[in-house]
């Protein structure tokens, strides 16, 4: 029979991986149960999701994988399809037609007695668009089977997204050969979504390109790699089966993603929004806490590519005016789209209003941590002028132009820029988030000097330790400039005065002192209260969290994770609690917040290590440091410090290596 599909697997790793996965051979249980009982089964597959290869592995598990299966085409006919349903074949016995969406019209009455008279037990493979716009009660194969569903006369079965977990052991599993370090392997793992055949489209575009792959989930408008032309034409056929309105709603939100889900639907609309998750355009999941929604980059390319979606320019203009309208309401509207609205107002060289002055400097602290100092600069000296009345803005500027200095390399222009700051007034306000982190940013351009400048050390003395006492030690000797002086540090815990960055700072410098005298006991006792310190911030107190918090409530975590395992203090335990306490602290998926991104190589870089796995746990810890928030210098160098004398001292890790060889 022309119709029986008798070739094998294209890709027998990428099945085997795929069919292990718990939810694929959930799902296969559930349709091998229904056809042993001599139930038909309608499986609703979507673009990506290997409808064939699954075809296959149901087949094999009937046992007769080259007569029990027809993979229908185009050119299939009616002969064939009345040939493969008659019950004298395979004694009445279970089948599967893959592509059932694609049956002739002249097979529904073959289908409509296979179905009502012979009830031979069939599982029909119906792509999941075809089925949705097809007109029930109407003629034809899809509509008989859409039909028969919907009275109750067939079981259905969607197959679901490969998890986060099942996603990532596939591209691993794929990718085994290439130079991919953990972090692009997790990037690989999120942008496929889930679909196998995605996945294995990105691994082949990553063998030609590994230079290419992202350490972080891409977004669309703002560093996005050129993916290749497989992996967007995979997603193509879907998009003439939907709505125009669909696509340029799924081309719109994946420019600005991620994006808060309030904003979203106020954006967008409930039902936009909830269309674009059920066709898997769109999905969701937490950034730093907050419920947000984003359509793949990959989908934005695929779009692009295949020219449609597009809107007027009148159209567009008018949506980008309800999205400004909304950001200078209040609405959270993401890193991403302040960025995009921050281009269009330099663009189209608008009036500055202090609106949009705080837009364009939340653009340029974005760029920034996304390692892009050159546009950051533009924003910044877009509004120079404008910030000099108001301290608080004129001290987000003052931050966001030394770290853009810092992260391009001119040290010089930003120690320059920090000695300029001393004279204004505002650097010195210990409880602004803000001023703290500019402190340590600071700090750290400073570091590379042999010895602090007079006018540095003059400026933490009589400006900040008045403030907070001890501060100006615990900044200084945070990034390494000077010793550590305990007493001060502790008289930092002791004020009331100190904002909790300084405290976790002050924090992680007491476990760093026991730890240096070899006071092991002492080390737990400190990591058990920055611990409860950092879970009275995130639960008990549920405050919102500024970003440089966040930062140092991370720092802590894997810093004094770190100090354990040096001190072999219960270190399972402390990878355990680093997890645990990360997700609570973070609320990002794996794909989206940088503390996270870094904690995933962190954490898997400390099971290697427990595993004696040694020279393999270095690529995480490369991938951890280029993870690391470069707004934040200070916090990365000294997390590098901290691994480089991890990896010199004599930790039970590199015992465990030595006894196994």
């Amino acid at each position: 029979m022309r119709g029986t599909d008798t070739s094998t697997p294209f890709d027998p790793v990428h099945d085997r991986l795929v069919h292990k996965a718990p939810t694929r051979s959930r799902e296969s249980a559930q349709i091998l149960d229904f056809l042993r009982t001599g139930r038909s089964v309608v499986v609703v597959c979507l673009t990506g999701d290997g409808a064939l290869d699954f075809a296959r592995s149901l087949a094999a598990s009937l046992g007769q994988p080259q007569l029990s299966m027809l993979r229908v085409t185009t050119h299939t006919s009616a002969a064939e399809v009345e040939e493969f349903v008659d019950p004298a074949r395979l004694d009445g016995g279970a089948r599967i037609v893959c592509g059932a969406h694609l049956l002739p019209p002249e097979a529904e009455s073959i289908i409509d007695h296979a179905l009502h008279v012979t009830r031979v037990p069939i599982a029909y493979l119906v792509d999941g668009d075809r089925l949705r716009t097809v007109h029930r009660g109407g003629n034809g194969p899809l509509s008989q089977i859409a039909t028969d569903w919907s009275n109750g006369e067939l079981e259905r079965i969607d197959l679901a997204r490969l998890t986060g977990s099942e996603a990532l052991a596939l591209v691993t599993g794929l990718a085994g050969t290439l130079p991919l370090d953990d972090l692009q392997l997790r990037t690989l793992a999120a942008l496929s979504a889930g679909r196998p055949l995605v996945a294995a489209d990105l691994v082949a575009w990553a063998e030609e390109s590994p230079h290419r792959v992202p350490q972080r989930y891409p977004h669309a408008s703002v560093d996005s790699p050129t993916f290749g032309h497989r992996s967007l034409s995979r997603l193509s056929p879907q998009y003439p089966h939907l709505q125009t309105e669909t696509l340029v709603a799924a081309r719109r939100l994946g420019s600005i993603s991620p994006l808060p889900l309030s904003t979203a639907k106020q954006l967008f609309g409930n039902t936009v929004i909830a269309r674009l998750i059920d066709l898997r355009l769109a999905r969701e999941f937490e950034v730093t806490g907050q419920p947000s929604v984003a359509v793949s980059p990959l989908h934005v390319a695929a779009i692009d590519n295949a020219q449609v979606g597009e809107a007027s320019e009148e159209e567009d203009k008018r949506f980008r005016s309800r999205l400004e309208t909304m950001w200078r309401a209040g609405y959270p509207v993401g890193e991403v789209a302040s960025i995009s609205l921050a281009r269009e107002l330099i663009n189209d060289g608008r009036e500055l209003n202090p609106s949009r002055v705080r837009l364009l400097l939340a653009a340029a602290r974005s760029l920034n941590r996304l390692g892009d100092p050159m546009e950051a600069t533009v924003m910044l000296l877009t509004v120079e002028d404008e910030v000099k009345d108001d301290p608080k803005l004129f001290l987000e500027w003052e931050l966001q132009s030394i770290t853009a200095r810092l992260v391009n390399g001119d040290r010089e222009g930003a120690v320059e820029l920090i000695q300029t700051g001393i004279d204004h007034g505002p650097m010195g306000r210990e409880r602004d988030p803000v001023c703290v982190e500019l402190l340590f940013v600071a700090s750290a351009a400073l570091a590379s000097n042999n010895e602090l400048p007079q006018w540095w050390t003059d400026f933490l003395r009589d400006v900040i330790d008045p403030l907070v006492p001890g501060a100006a030690n615990l900044v200084s000797s945070f990034t390494g400039s000077v010793m550590t002086d305990v007493d001060e540090v502790r008289a930092v815990l002791d004020s009331p005065q100190a904002s909790p960055a300084l405290r976790l700072a002050a924090m992680a410098a007491v476990c760093q002192h026991h730890l240096k005298n070899d006071d092991a006991e002492g080390l737990a006792s400190a990591a058990a209260e920055g611990f409860e310190y950092i879970t009275e911030l995130v639960t008990v107190q549920s405050r919102t969290l500024d970003d440089f918090t966040h930062t140092m409530a991370w720092y802590f975590a894997i810093g004094v994770t770190a100090n354990c395992l040096i001190a072999g203090i219960e270190p399972e335990r402390s990878e355990l609690t680093v997890r645990q306490l990360l997700e609570t602290a973070c609320g990002a998926s794996a794909h989206s917040g940088w503390q996270l991104t870094a904690t995933a190589a962190w954490c898997t870089g400390i099971l290697r290590l427990l595993e004696g796995e040694v020279d393999t746990a270095a690529r995480d810890y490369e991938a951890c440091a280029a993870s690391i928030n470069p707004a934040l210098l200070a916090v990365g160098w000294g997390l590098r410090d901290t691994v480089d004398r991890w990896q010199r001292s004599n930790a039970p890790y590199y015992r465990l290596s030595t006894s196994d060889e």
